[in-house]
């Protein structure tokens, strides 16, 4: 099992109310369900973002990766032909990303002290993406004979120098990336949406110390690695899941400050 940690999370409650719950209940102690019953929770969130973080840990706009790129014989060999500074474009691209995320997590108490059961995720994922190319200096060929091998003398393109030729269009560029002549194959770079469940997760919960003041949750639960694998043909492709399966382990800590303030915190690893 590979170790990595998920999250950690750390928050003081402030209690105001007069009617507080005991220690006993609150935090830690929500997550098991009361002996000889079931609890079941759904939990949603929502967020939008036109940005992301890179591997290097720097603030980046989504879509920077496909924006600002000089199409030239560097990004597509092919070009080569007609020499250094030939160009179908530059290509200016940004995107945003609406994910809407449901956790249902039912559990059933054994014991006043174990909990058994299941967390089933479902995820939606819909990008707005915008994309164009533009100021290319080679463009179609309308005399191009696909039924022939390409040479100098039958390109599927030409410098716009020669009267007729105009630049390749944004359009034009999609139907390169997903040219299989060209061993391309990409899906076109354009708004998208997609859904399902993520990994479930089985486990069980054990209350294994409580006090007045403090309480302690361990828990150990099997993913079941069910997600669609990702779409290696389209670039845009945001992942339901990671599709593996594997052990994951929660602790849960609480604990009763002084009157009115409470500490929580919770880690889980996988």
């Amino acid at each position: 099992m590979s170790k990595k940690l998920l999250f950690l999370i750390l928050s003081i409650t402030v209690v105001s109310s007069s009617n507080e719950l005991s220690s006993s209940t609150k935090h830690a102690l929500s997550s098991l369900a009361p002996k000889g019953h079931w609890a079941i929770q759904l939990e949603g969130k929502t967020k939008q973002t036109n940005f992301s973080y890179n591997n290097h840990g720097d603030k980046a706009k989504l879509g920077s990766d496909y924006n600002n790129i000089n199409l030239n014989q560097e990004v597509l060999p092919l070009l080569s032909m007609f020499g250094e500074g030939a160009t179908f474009g530059t290509t200016s691209a940004n995107m945003e990303v609406d994910s809407e995320q449901f956790e249902l997590v039912a559990g059933y108490g054994v014991t006043e002290d174990i909990t058994i059961g299941i967390i089933v995720p479902f995820r939606k994922y819909t990008r707005t993406f915008n994309f164009s190319v533009g100021n290319g200096n080679i463009g179609l060929n309308p005399m191009f004979d696909s039924s022939l091998p390409m040479s100098p003398d039958n390109s599927p393109y030409l410098p716009t120098s020669i009267e007729g030729i105009t630049p390749m269009s944004t359009a034009n560029v999609q139907t390169l990336l997903g040219s299989e002549a060209l061993d391309l194959g990409y899906k076109p770079l354009q708004s998208t949406s997609n859904s399902g469940f993520a990994d479930p997760t089985l486990g069980i919960l054990w209350k294994a110390y409580k006090s007045d003041i403090h309480s302690l949750i361990l828990g150990a639960g099997y993913r079941f690695g069910i997600a669609k694998e990702d779409d290696s043909d389209h670039l845009l492709h945001t992942d339901i899941g990671d599709g593996n399966s594997g052990i994951r382990l929660q602790v849960e800590y609480f604990r009763d400050l002084t009157e009115g303030f409470d500490l929580y915190s919770k880690i889980e690893l996988e």
